[in-house]
């Protein structure tokens, strides 16, 4: 019911605008009855899931990071820049897709410990053009 508040369309669809947080309880009090029967749930915390999305998290973090240091080696080589620098950009480079292969290593074993990640894992993976990564994103967001 919270999200009634915080999407502006949630009070329009009551035909209401909010102005102060006076209307905001009014508008949440006439959202109740709307939620049908079986509709609300509390949201179950699933270890695995969270662990997922820390790693998954911590996969899209590396990439950006590893992203940034790859454009700044390609900068550094086209006008022949500090051969150090760019000797340690190219280590890093490779740290960062090592850290990567170890990330989704660890992801692709809690999948595969559980039977139901795995078959969905597998029904994802069977599409074509979609590899492990893919199918691990599509798994994780959905």
């Amino acid at each position: 019911m919270n999200e009634v508040r915080k999407c502006p369309w949630g009070a329009k669809a009551l035909g209401k605008e909010v102005k102060n947080d006076i209307e905001d309880a009014r508008v949440l009090s006439q959202a109740l009855p709307l939620a049908k029967e079986g509709e609300v749930r509390v949201p179950v915390y699933n270890e695995d899931v969270e662990h997922i999305k820390e790693l998954m998290s911590y996969y899209q973090f590396t990439t950006k990071q590893m992203s940034q240091q790859k454009n700044h080696l390609e900068a550094l080589e086209s006008k022949d820049g500090d051969k150090f620098t760019i000797k340690e950009l190219k280590k890093s480079i490779k740290d960062f897709q090592e850290t990567q292969r170890r990330v989704i290593e660890q992801i692709q074993t809690i999948i595969d410990t559980n039977e139901v990640y795995k078959n969905n894992y597998e029904d994802i993976k069977s599409i074509m053009g979609v590899g492990q990564i893919g199918a691990i994103a599509l798994l994780y967001l959905f």
